[in-house]
């Protein structure tokens, strides 16, 4: 490589660019990067608008998988009992927690993020 940093712009085919967030090599049409998250600036209006014409269809994909998360049913939150006498009596010292899917949380967060949420 000639001495040439991995993503300098000579070591770069002419369909990629730096992302302006952790400096990985990503295609020029990605606006997220997928190592780190970072929002980079739509390269042209073409992909601009191809990203939005797709937007309803990618956040009704993603509904569509949160909703048949195997660990938590869809719900989004997994719940756990302890205590009681072990018989199913469901006796006074049972304990009920609640917490988040792990499993569905990241996509979860996406959706959030997309219906203006967080």
């Amino acid at each position: 490589m000639n001495g040439e940093h991995p993503n300098s712009p000579a070591s770069m085919s002419t369909d990629q660019r730096v992302c302006g967030g952790c400096e990985h090599k990503i295609p020029w049409d990605w606006v997220f990067c997928a190592w780190c998250g970072f929002e980079n600036d739509a390269p042209d209006p073409q992909t601009k608008a191809r990203l939005k014409a797709i937007a309803p269809d990618l956040l009704a994909l993603a509904k569509k998988y949160a909703s048949e998360c195997a660990d938590c049913g869809g719900t989004g939150r997994i719940v756990t009992r302890s205590g009681g006498s072990g018989w199913g009596d469901g006796g006074p010292d049972v304990h009920e927690e609640v917490e988040r899917c792990g499993e569905c949380e990241d996509i979860r967060a996406v959706i959030a993020k997309a219906e203006g949420r967080s």
